[in-house]
């Protein structure tokens, strides 16, 4: 448990709100395969828009994760092995307003639909949002700020809980960030190339509907029809960027998943800890 809760100690900075302020459209692909125990696949996609005012600025976002999970076990908690199309469909909407000097203040609207869409409805449907401030220096050591609190499954379930982020860029090769969707470390090899450490979280909390089945206490005999779904994992590894001449930013990431829980209704399953590689691809617009 020690382990877990340094890892969300660290990752709470920056859970609310994010400092990606760039016009830009960004994909991952993402696995997780364990032998024995149970798997999963992520896609995820999302876009990002800024919109400049003379004394604020609104930043609009849209996005969607589509998770598979697998069960690798000779006999699985839950009928089938695979439960699929768990999706997670989010919209949003930052305010952000000068107060004085180098602050901000930070408002941001986030509601999530999170569903596998078999019997959806307003059930779904989960509140999000965050209130701060932000104070933000220039020069050749810019660094970000952003303190306040937020109301969102963080870490699986909703939740309030209070947020500190912190950008900093030291010189022309190294720069950090203590916050979500990763807190990183980063170091300039070139002009194209950059290397990562990176430790960072991913969950989902949802309702399924449809014909899913767990087995109550994983022993085959009395099965639950399947409620809820929690999944968190939290990872750690390195992550290496290639910046192309014409704006695409690929990434290949790839390390351990050091904390991994699963929740059918309330019951946990066997989900191992184990490698994990992501790739993907960035790629900022132009408007």
């Amino acid at each position: 448990m020690y382990r877990l809760f340094a890892a969300l100690l660290l990752l709470v900075t920056g859970a609310g709100y994010s400092q990606e302020i760039t016009n830009s459209f960004k994909y991952d692909y993402t696995t997780q395969h364990n032998s024995g125990s149970t798997s999963f696949t992520r896609h995820f996609a999302q876009f990002n828009y800024t919109q400049h005012f003379a004394e604020s600025k609104l930043l609009y976002t849209a996005g969607v994760s589509l998770y598979n999970v697998e069960s690798n076990r000779l006999t699985t908690p839950f009928n089938g092995s695979t439960i699929e199309g768990i999706t997670s469909l989010k919209v949003g909407v930052s305010y952000l307003f000068k107060i004085g000097g180098t602050w901000e203040g930070v408002a941001s609207l986030t509601p999530e639909l999170n569903t596998n869409f078999e019997g959806a409805g307003i059930k779904d449907i989960y509140p999000g949002f965050f209130v701060g401030v932000t104070k933000t220096t220039t020069g050749n050591r810019p660094s970000t700020l952003t303190m306040g609190v937020g109301y969102k499954g963080y870490f699986g379930k909703y939740r309030f809980m209070p947020i500190i982020n912190y950008y900093k860029k030291v010189n022309e090769k190294i720069s950090y960030n203590l916050g979500i969707p990763a807190t990183e470390f980063a170091y300039k090899l070139g002009t194209r190339h950059t290397l990562k450490s990176v430790v960072f979280a991913d969950a989902i909390y949802t309702k399924i509907g449809g014909d899913n089945y767990v087995n109550d206490g994983l022993q085959g005999n009395n099965a639950a029809k399947i409620n809820t779904l929690e999944m968190l994992t939290v990872n750690a590894g390195l992550e290496y960027n290639y910046l192309s001449a014409d704006g695409w930013i690929g990434t290949l990431k790839t390390g351990y998943s050091f904390y991994n829980n699963l929740e059918f209704n309330n019951t946990n399953i066997n989900f191992n800890n184990s490698l994990y590689i992501s790739i993907g691809f960035k790629y900022n617009l132009n408007f």
